[in-house]
């Protein structure tokens, strides 16, 4: 991946310097060094471990979902006085015996189980479906980047046969085009893909966004 972005990095640069009369050294030099990395790239394939993230999603929600954790806790208390045996009457002064007990009981019968049962199990599901979906962008946007690196090759070598009176300037054209093209999908694809990362980011507790982050 470093030298997936190095090269981009190298490609652009060239953009900054472009020659529209002539093909540079650096162009000739591109284009030799370039060829193998292309192909190499465009038969590279990442794997995205999705359902590691959507249980880590899961297991860290900033915020229960459909009561996916809900618990319920009640509590009574007991007071005991005594009697003083010299006024034979109840008091709150002296010694007094107190008891406090906490108590757990369930909240939900069988069918409500059953029903919260199936939300947790939407709720995860909700997850793993935005998780593909970010994975799914993702992919395409490298795709989107390896295109156009291929792009930029073929421009160059599309300039050169032009001003050897070789190809045709509307051959050229096509492939500045086709550039032109490449660029605005990059451009919404960028796009899409921080709105799902910031999507599944805001899922999950302040304290493990970073580590979510790394992840994706």
């Amino acid at each position: 991946m470093i030298k997936y972005i190095l090269l981009l990095a190298f490609t652009l640069s060239l953009n900054a310097n472009y020659e529209a009369k002539k093909v540079t050294g650096a162009n000739l030099k591109a284009l030799n060094a370039m060829d193998a990395k292309l192909y190499e790239l465009a038969f590279s394939k990442e794997t995205y471990n999705f359902n590691e993230i959507s249980h880590f999603i899961y297991q860290n929600l900033a915020y229960d979902l459909d009561f996916t954790r809900f618990k319920v806790i009640g509590s009574t208390s007991a007071r005991l006085t005594y009697q003083d045996q010299e006024e034979n009457q109840f008091t709150n002064e002296g010694n007094r015996l107190r008891a406090q007990i906490m108590v757990t009981y369930p909240f939900f019968d069988a069918k409500e189980s059953n029903e919260r049962l199936a939300k947790m199990m939407t709720t995860k599901q909700k997850i793993i479906s935005q998780v593909k979906k970010y994975f799914t962008i993702k992919a395409k946007h490298k795709d989107l980047e390896i295109e156009k690196l291929i792009l930029v090759r073929v421009e160059t070598r599309a300039k050169a046969r032009k001003l050897q009176a070789v190809g045709s300037f509307d051959d050229w054209l096509k492939v500045i085009r086709d550039l032109k093209k490449v660029n605005i999908d990059l451009s919404l694809s960028e796009i899409e893909l921080s709105e799902g990362k910031q999507l599944l980011l805001s899922y999950v507790l302040d304290s493990k966004r970073q580590q979510l982050k790394e992840m994706l």
